[in-house]
């Protein structure tokens, strides 16, 4: 299916992305259910604990391929709303299934590591290609200005990475997928770790960030921080709860 469709489809309107931090856990989801909203890779872990599902989701990650992702990811095709997912995903995989609610992406970027993206890295146009550097968050920003969002509120932006000393003595051990089940930097302690260090996601992520906000600024788009608590403070703070006060 084309990407070229969502163009303006919201323009003017609101959204809603949500990340995957640990902070979701205090979040009442269910205040957006009615809301159009963003959402990405693990994040059907959390249905069970909530009424609230996305309206748009995407993956571009490469742990699509690790069987515990897999079954969560798949997961979201049942839902029935606009899946975007890497290409290249979608052609290394013999199991991915393509139906009318899949929509491909070419990404780029994604292996960077630095404090200084490049402004061209972003794209006004997903149809032709959009930037993984940073986070996967970075995706839904450029789908969500495409489509013609004039606010975004992100929840779950903890940007709070790290790595406990029991993991670290884990890969000591050569252990290194166990010490994936003991993470606390996601809604869930089964989520599973990346695995770069804890100091390049950080940085990839507040550089990200800084990309993201200076983008959005150039076209008008005005992005708030409602997560609860963590470390991400370039945007606005707003409260998600005083959005629903009368």
């Amino acid at each position: 299916m084309n990407v070229k469709k969502f163009k303006n489809k919201h323009l003017g309107e609101r959204c809603f992305i949500v990340g995957n931090g640990p902070s979701l856990k205090n979040t009442n989801l269910d205040l957006i259910k009615n809301e159009f909203s963003f959402a990405m890779n693990r994040i059907s872990m959390i249905f069970d604990f909530t009424e609230w599902r996305p309206s748009y989701y995407s993956c571009t990650t490469t742990n699509i391929h690790r069987a515990e992702w897999k079954k969560d990811i798949y997961k979201i095709q049942n839902l029935d709303i606009p899946f975007f997912v890497w290409d290249k995903l979608v052609n290394e995989s013999k199991d991915f299934v393509i139906n009318d609610n899949i929509f491909l992406l070419n990404c780029s970027d994604g292996e960077q590591v630095t404090n200084s993206p490049k402004e061209d890295w972003w794209s006004w146009d997903p149809s032709e290609r959009v930037t993984k550097f940073g986070s996967s968050i970075v995706v839904s920003f450029q789908l969500a200005v495409y489509m013609g969002f004039k606010e975004i509120y992100l929840l779950g932006t903890d940007l709070n990475f790290k790595e406990t000393s029991f993991q670290k003595f884990l890969k000591i051990l050569g252990l290194k997928e166990l010490s994936q089940r003991f993470d606390t930097n996601h809604f869930s302690s089964s989520y599973g770790t990346p695995g770069l260090p804890s100091s390049v996601l950080n940085l990839n992520m507040l550089s990200v960030h800084e990309l993201i906000d200076k983008m959005t600024k150039s076209c008008g788009v005005e992005v708030y921080n409602s997560t609860i608590g963590g470390n991400l403070e370039i945007y606005k703070r707003v409260e998600l709860e005083t959005l629903y006060q009368n």
